[in-house]
């Protein structure tokens, strides 16, 4: 084809939506030229058509909007720490979609063809394109989105059964949804991670509530120098009780895992192993491939929401409390591994049980909906996408100048951090030949490095691209420069952003090549307004503090010392001190965080701190182990008493009659709210 039938473009983004306006941002600014081609149906257009945009994130703000957007929101007022609702988070989507329609071909992408120095992109509409770099964003294709969109939610589900066979964020809602319609609902999954969205402080400082997401308490800095700290800390004895359920029904109390052995997902990848020497590690303190769902917990849903209930269902704050539903039998797990399921009969079948179903709603892994790629133009080299072979999940490692972007997903909050950090990486890729050139020469083993440290093993999976969001952000900031240094802190300002404060794209973006104007100030107000993180840094003293007690008390036992440091060793790989930690957890939000909690904290904490030194003025064994005893004890007194609560999957809580009694009355509302939706939908038709 000569030029004049093949129009050429410099820069051409396949689908982008949402996930490219951080690239096109940059390109803006260099004056590059670009153009879009999308379809134009993103499953958040179909939400909306559907009127299924009833639900909020799994991200919060911090984490759902990207940097220089939060910068902007800023200026109209301070921000909060929280969730938003789809509806506003679509509506974000749909006024960049506004900006850019005149950049934007309403067309599909059939096939591409890539060259050395250029690819030919063919449209549907017979168009092709000659593009000197192409960059992928056509997100991911979902069985369950239809799930989401289609299935009728209404009365008729009143004592029907529901199969569902997966797990996630997705099917978690539509699980929400049954349940508070009646449904009797049968969940065949292989387990799963489950995590409370939101932390609350009664009365903080005695007169006001604190409340965090758990999207910024992921401190992931301090991982760098403390692996062995952040691994035994970061789930609060959660992640332990998954590995250790035997031992966390001892020592932890009710735990999800415990209670209820098929939550536990045997094949989730931890980087725990035997006789493991603490403080020295060869992979990620956690690693990719993690499936995890986070909720509102019922207690916290019930404080938030409980006034003005039917209009905060309205907006799309649901209880969504898997945990609790499944403790209270509202939800019945199969396991996915032993049960056949008979679509022509409508059964499930484990270990000699049967189970008639009405309804079944089928789940599926993400797959990229990437169109056909072929190399050279050979229909015999196809490009074959997997995720290991892309380096940092965006640069292809048998394509030239395609880039793939948002197939890289968190186990956690954080998609927007990740797509905007990938979109940097992109940018510099184009810009500069020097640092292009260094990645992909070397980029074989870049991708080898990469997977040996934050792979278990070599077998890959359809969950590979699910990642840490916190340490994959740090590894592109690091990779384009931009990552904040621990020798340039000089203040304790400083160190506590440099090891507590999460690493978002906003955190990042405060100086240097990328830097966003008014990044610096944001960050300061989010440090501020969550009083610099010193919560989460007294955590880890105390954590510490509870393991040097432990294993003063083990190497001076009188035994020789050949025979204590296996002992310690031991301990190191039983997290008997994580089960403490974990279930010291909140105070619990029945109670207000006053004179009361700060006196109990004291009589915790003051032992603890007291110990190395007195260890020093009288090396006796009595020393730590009455400390540890008393810190025990305390620990185990304050549950007893209510005055505890778990960071995640708090049962105890979960169990006490007022929320039951919530549980009934949310159902009612929801019912409401629900059916005048259905109803006023067939007025509009």
């Amino acid at each position: 084809m000569d030029s004049i039938q093949t129009p050429i473009i410099d820069i051409l983004i396949v689908g982008g939506g949402y996930s490219a306006i951080p690239l096109i941002r940059e390109l803006e600014k260099d004056g590059k030229d670009f153009l879009i081609v999308s379809e134009g149906k993103p499953i958040w257009s179909e939400l909306e058509t559907s009127n299924r945009l009833d639900f909020d994130l799994v991200s919060s703000l911090y984490s759902s909007v990207f940097s220089f957007e939060l910068v902007e929101m800023a200026k109209s007022g301070p921000l909060a720490d929280i969730y938003p609702t789809s509806k506003e988070f679509y509506d974000l989507h749909k006024r960049y979609a506004r900006k850019y329609e005149s950049k934007t071909i309403r067309d599909r992408v059939v096939k591409i063809d890539n060259y050395d120095d250029h690819s030919l992109v063919y449209l549907r509409s017979g168009t092709t394109y000659k593009a000197n770099c192409v960059i992928v964003a056509t997100a991911f294709e979902r069985v369950i989105h239809g799930s989401i969109t289609e299935f009728e939610f209404n009365e008729s589900l009143n004592r029907k059964t529901v199969a569902v066979t997966s797990i996630g964020d997705s099917a978690n809602l539509i699980i929400a949804k049954l349940v508070a319609f009646g449904a009797n609902v049968k969940l065949v999954a292989n387990g799963f991670f489950a995590l409370d969205k939101s932390l609350v402080f009664r009365g903080y400082e005695s007169t006001h509530d604190l409340e965090i997401t758990v999207d910024q308490l992921e401190y992931q800095n301090i991982a760098k120098y403390f692996p062995f700290l952040y691994e035994r800390t970061i789930t609060a004895g959660h992640q332990q009780s998954i590995l250790f359920p035997r031992l966390a029904k001892l020592l932890y109390g009710p735990s999800l895992a415990a209670e209820h052995p098929l939550t536990r997902r045997e094949d989730q990848p931890t980087s725990q192993g035997i006789l493991r020497v603490p403080f020295l590690r060869r992979k990620a303190p956690f690693l990719n491939g993690v499936i995890a769902i986070k909720y509102w917990p019922i207690d916290t849903y019930m404080y938030k929401f409980a006034d003005n209930l039917e209009e905060h269902i309205k907006k799309g704050f649901l209880l969504n409390d898997l945990p609790f539903l499944i403790d209270q039998n509202l939800v019945e797990l199969w396991s996915k591994e032993k049960t056949e399921i008979l679509r022509d009969k409508k059964e499930i079948r484990s270990e000699g049980k049967t189970c008639k179903y009405d309804f079944i709603v089928d789940g599926d892994r993400e797959r990229p909906a990437l169109p056909p790629i072929y190399r050279g133009g050979s229909e015999q080299s196809r490009f074959d996408y997997a995720y290991r072979d892309q380096f940092m999940g965006v640069v292809p490692r048998d394509l030239s100048n395609v880039y793939l972007l948002g197939y890289t997903r968190p186990t956690t909050g954080g998609l927007s951090n990740i797509v905007e950090m990938q979109c940097l990486l992109i940018h510099k890729m184009m810009e500069d030949a020097g640092f292009k050139d260094g990645i992909v020469s070397s980029i074989d083993t870049r991708i080898t490095d990469y997977n040996n440290h934050q792979y278990l093993s070599d077998q890959r999976g359809p969950s590979d691209h699910l990642v840490w969001y916190g340490f994959y952000t740090d590894e592109i900031a690091k990779l384009v420069g931009i990552q904040p240094r621990l020798r340039d802190c000089r203040s304790f300002y400083d160190l506590c952003k440099y090891f507590l404060y999460p690493n978002s794209s906003l955190y990042f973006r405060e100086h240097g090549e990328y830097q966003v104007q008014g990044a610096d100030l944001l960050v300061a107000q989010i440090m501020e307004d969550h009083f610099n993180f010193i919560g989460l840094g007294l955590g880890l003293v105390r954590y510490t503090l509870m393991e040097f007690a432990a294993i003063a008390t083990l190497l001076l036992l009188p035994i020789p010392l050949w025979a204590a440091i296996p002992l310690a060793l031991l301990h190191f790989n039983l997290p008997i001190t994580a089960f403490l930690y974990g279930k010291l957890g909140l105070p619990s939000i029945d109670r207000k965080y006053g004179m009361a909690s700060i006196a109990y904290a004291a009589l915790i904490d003051i032992p603890l701190l007291l110990c190395p030194l007195a260890l020093l003025v009288v090396g006796s064994i009595w020393i730590p182990a009455g400390v540890l005893a008393s810190t025990y004890l305390l620990v185990n007194l304050g549950c007893w008493m209510g005055w505890n609560r778990k960071v995640f999957n708090d049962l105890r809580s979960m169990r006490k009659s007022r929320y039951r009694k919530f549980f009934s009355d949310y159902k009612k509302s929801f019912v409401k709210v629900f059916t005048s939706k259905t109803s006023s939908e067939m007025n509009e038709i």
